[in-house]
């Protein structure tokens, strides 16, 4: 009974922790669109004319795209990409791949783990 009551607060707890990754990225996103809207509007407004500007802006594309970069990692590790890349089950399948062939030959599984590519 208490193992069934330590289960279930387990996953509440999972559960809360993952609501609150996914509540965080879209905070994210919120003030990533409110911050870089602004930028570009003061570069846009700031009235300056060149040759190198970019999309007609002179500047505001740098935090755009490096911030950009950072929200779509984020982005990623919050939704969990790699798993739909791997699969759910993708890791122990490697395990049991390199258990087999361990048992086969052990000198095929190095024992430094930098060896693994």
């Amino acid at each position: 009974m208490v193992d069934q009551r330590d289960a279930a607060s387990d996953v509440e707890r999972r559960a809360r922790k993952r609501v609150k990754e996914v509540r965080d990225f879209y905070g994210h996103v919120v003030i990533y669109l409110l911050v870089n809207t602004l930028l570009v509007v003061i570069d846009l407004a700031d009235g300056s004319t060149g040759d190198d500007r970019l999309l007609g802006l002179d500047w505001a594309y740098f935090p755009l795209i490096g911030w950009g970069i950072f929200l779509l990692i984020n982005g990623l590790s919050t939704f969990r990409v790699g798993q739909l890349l791997f699969g759910a089950d993708w890791e122990q399948r490697k395990l049991a791949k390199y258990r087999e062939m361990e048992q086969r030959d052990p000198s095929v599984v190095p024992d430094n783990d930098d060896e693994w590519v």
